[in-house]
């Protein structure tokens, strides 16, 4: 059986690696519309050809960040969570082969307030060929970091249907207000709710898993989305103070330049300038291979050793949605530097697992054994260049898949795509274009004005799922 198993992999193994070769190819002498097998502006494949990109399927046309991503195999969707000078914030959306720009998504009554997160909870192909019909929900925190905790956030569900004789219409189906802490953000205190959530992760059973970037807590809910659950905390994944950041990344006139950022700190942090409050969990997946939740600490430190604790974790669902267990005791005591039940796959290391905001595992292949994830920065300690990775969930083995400064620029969240050709073992990785480096909504030292880049990208990387 084993051996059985083994042939299968290395078969999917190979196919992949055909598809990325013949991938390589068009891609290289194309002079065709965007799309998976053409037209990428610049082509990075690995050097052992694991991996093609990024290429991008679409851009629209003027500047702006873009935080979640998220798609199916029709449509792809790119969440705006601020006003650009041209641009409102919403979740605007394009064709997947051909990279048409289509109609955005119908606001809720009350408008968008910072929306950061969408998932996409099922869908189908339809006709006419090329067509799709779904659901899928955002998370709007509704207000921007330096206001975390005054206003609970929102989950919507929408429901969507693309055809390609008529285009996309969006319905919103439910609205589902988010616990909101009370509690002062101190030591000795536990939260009652989410100050900011960082992220959203759908696991089995129609259970949603939240993140909280400020407290370092993880919620999870019921079926219903109306009953949510303290499930872990760890003073080693909240945000944490830091100072400024320097990489280089495209500008304003769409050349690679050095940039600055320092995040806005709440007031009640009483910060000096060059300090800003940085998310502590953030990006969170739920990987089938393993059957853990995984999770993504952007910057974060033990507070008693004062070692830094930036990086990946994964928990076993069971273990995150066990009741009996406090959830402070989940993972370990950090006085004494240990994980208990929590483990590292991507320990804290300056360039590899830090400044991480993007993470994600492709649940259309829930036998493959890597989680994936892109650091934000294209800084000196991660070797100034945008970098896509994964890891291995067995040999904690990382791959690099994709490095890139002309199409990559700050990855606020990745999706994994579900594959337009079934059975080739391809991975396809969404990468958002966050520009938080040109976001003067998230870049205190703008002083508000914006420096976007256009157009604003919607790039993938092909990866062998095996």
């Amino acid at each position: 059986m084993v051996r059985k198993e083994r042939l299968g992999m290395n078969r999917k193994k190979f196919l992949a690696s055909v598809f990325l070769c013949f991938v390589s190819a068009l891609s290289g002498c194309s002079n065709s519309a965007p799309s998976e097998a053409a037209a990428a502006e610049e082509l990075v494949v690995s050097h052992d050809h694991i991996a093609v990109g990024p290429i991008t399927l679409a851009e629209f046309s003027d500047g702006f960040a873009i935080h979640g991503v998220g798609g199916d195999t029709a449509v792809l969707f790119a969440v705006q969570p601020t006003d650009s000078p041209e641009r409102a914030r919403g979740i605007h959306a394009a064709r997947r082969v051909g990279g048409h720009v289509l109609a955005d998504v119908t606001p809720p009554p009350e408008g968008w307030g910072t929306p950061l997160s969408i998932k996409i909870e099922w869908f189908r192909r339809t006709l006419p060929l090329g067509s799709s019909e779904g659901q899928f929900l955002v998370l709007d925190n509704r207000v921007p970091p330096l206001l975390m905790g005054t206003v609970a956030a929102r989950l919507y569900r929408y429901s969507y249907r693309f055809q390609t004789n008529s285009g996309l219409t969006t319905t919103l189906r439910e609205t589902h207000v988010l616990p909101l802490n009370t509690q002062a953000l101190a030591p000795g205190n536990l939260p009652d709710g989410l100050a900011y959530p960082g992220s959203i992760a759908l696991l089995p059973g129609g259970r949603v898993a939240v993140t909280d970037n400020a407290w370092g807590s993880v919620w999870v809910s019921d079926a219903s989305l109306d009953s949510w659950s303290f499930a872990l905390i760890d003073p080693r994944f909240a945000g944490a103070v830091g100072g400024t950041i320097e990489g280089v990344g495209l500008d304003a006139d769409g050349n690679v330049s050095p940039y600055t950022l320092v995040t806005p700190a709440p007031p009640f942090l009483g910060l000096p300038p060059g300090l800003g409050l940085y998310p502590g969990a953030h990006s969170i997946a739920y990987a089938a291979y393993s059957d853990e939740v995984c999770f993504a600490v952007t910057l974060g430190m033990n507070p008693v050793l004062m070692t830094p604790s930036s990086g990946l974790y994964c928990i076993e669902r069971a273990a995150l949605l066990d009741t009996n267990l406090p959830p402070f005791a989940k993972s370990g005591d950090f006085m004494a530097g240990t994980w208990g039940l929590v483990r590292p796959v991507v320990p804290p290391t300056p360039g590899l697992g830090d400044l991480t905001d993007g993470v994600d595992y492709d649940r259309f292949t829930p036998d493959s054994p890597w989680l994936y994830w892109q650091r934000a920065p294209a800084d000196v300690a991660g070797g100034g260049c945008n970098r896509l990775r994964r890891v291995h969930l067995d040999t904690l083995a990382v791959q690099e898949l994709a490095c890139d400064n002309e199409t990559f620029a700050w990855a606020n969240e990745i999706s994994a795509l579900p594959p337009i050709i079934p059975g080739l073992g391809v991975t396809t990785i969404l990468s958002s274009v966050g520009q938080e480096y040109n976001n003067p909504d998230v870049n205190a030292l703008l002083n508000g004005v914006p420096r976007y880049f256009a157009p604003s990208p919607l790039p993938v990387t092909l990866v062998v799922s095996y």
